[in-house]
């Protein structure tokens, strides 16, 4: 088990490596040290005009290169069950799902997983 954390924890410093010199791009981590993520998923926000892409833009690309990414989860009040009900809230939840982005992340990627990864993302 502790393996398998560690691998986790070292998949989340590539994404965050490979994601802090984009202007635009903030790899989502703990607030502050009163927090301890256990790095089960790894998601990114893109602000397009600063990074000059959407995460959607992004996502396609990863596809295109068979990568599977995925968007943040759809909030409960912007699907059709939903539809007919009221929401009460400030939008963050939206926000979040149109601007963040899922990256490939598992215990099992390998080196030339990530290599495959990091040339996809650096040359888009």
């Amino acid at each position: 088990m502790q393996n398998y954390i560690k691998r986790r924890k070292k998949n989340h410093f590539f994404h965050k490596e490979l994601f802090k010199d984009i202007e635009g791009t903030k790899v989502l981590e703990e607030t502050s040290t009163d927090y301890l993520s256990n790095h089960w998923l790894s998601c990114v926000l893109l602000n397009k005009e600063k990074a000059t892409y959407s995460s959607e833009e992004l996502r396609i690309v990863l596809q295109n290169n068979n990568i599977e990414s995925r968007p943040l989860w759809k909030p409960l009040h912007l699907q059709p069950v939903f539809k007919n009900y009221d929401y009460y809230g400030a939008n963050v939840s939206e926000a979040l799902f149109n601007k963040g982005l899922c990256l490939p992340f598992g215990s099992n990627l390998t080196k030339d997983d990530l290599d495959r990864i990091e040339n996809s993302i650096n040359n888009f």
